[in-house]
């Protein structure tokens, strides 16, 4: 199976699969689409397309938000928040929350039964740890500061067929 290669953010290396394109530093406004191919980031909400990462404006109630359909076992991104005291992202994959067992190292529960995570410093941060290889939609939900997106990785993990057998 094949997995999803590392999707960057910013003009530069970066794919975003709105119709509404994105043009170098400059804010606008994206609609979902509602169809996501692989290999694409699909914005939703008011972004800033910078050099090397997507930067999202601050937002209201959780408008904003970022779309990948991936294929692998476990989902990770590079995040930093440029707003005081960090940001709270909602993580949700196949528009559900995660089970435990599914959560990245840096994934939380709240009360309410929804899957977080709080970005602060600039990291690597740990979305999801499925058990089985699969394809996905991942969505992260931005609750409030502005977040700056510079990576999705995807581990395909080892696919049984490719070990050899002595």
């Amino acid at each position: 199976m094949k997995g999803t290669p590392e999707l960057f953010g910013g003009y530069l290396r970066g794919s975003v699969g709105n119709v509404e394109g994105a043009i170098p530093e400059s804010s606008l406004e994206f609609t979902d689409p509602g169809i996501h191919l692989q290999d694409r980031v699909y914005l939703e909400g008011e972004w800033l397309v910078g050099r090397e990462a997507y930067e999202v404006g601050l937002t209201e109630g959780g408008k904003s938000s970022l779309v990948v359909s991936y294929s692998g076992l476990e989902a990770s991104a590079v995040l930093r928040s440029t707003h005081p005291g960090g940001t709270r992202v909602e993580v949700t994959q196949d528009d559900e929350y995660l089970a435990e067992q599914e959560r990245g190292e840096d994934l939380q529960r709240d009360s309410d039964g929804r899957t977080y995570l709080h970005v602060g410093e600039p990291k690597l941060y740990g979305l999801v740890k499925n058990r089985e290889h699969g394809s996905h939609l991942l969505r992260l939900r931005f609750k409030g500061g502005r977040v700056e997106v510079f990576a999705l990785s995807f581990t395909a993990g080892v696919v049984p067929e490719s070990i050899p057998s002595n």
